[in-house]
């Protein structure tokens, strides 16, 4: 049985690079699914490698898209 880690919003923030506010907003937009348990937020941390992949397809998808329109 594989178990899924819980990460909290300083961890998170680290693997995206990213700023604990950043990934506040990202809570409170819905872009990440929030498990709350007291007063702690954690994400699983499949949840946020879900989200840092369809990210990344977005910017190539959209770096691609540039460069159509440049005619390259």
């Amino acid at each position: 049985m594989n178990v899924d880690r819980f990460l909290r919003r300083e961890e998170i923030a680290l693997r995206l690079g990213t700023s604990a506010r950043t990934v506040a907003r990202l809570f409170a937009n819905g872009d990440l699914p929030v498990v709350q348990i007291g007063r702690t937020r954690s994400v699983p941390e499949s949840a946020v490698d879900a989200f840092a992949r369809r990210k990344a397809g977005e910017a190539v998808s959209a770096a691609a898209a540039r460069r159509a329109e440049r005619g390259r």
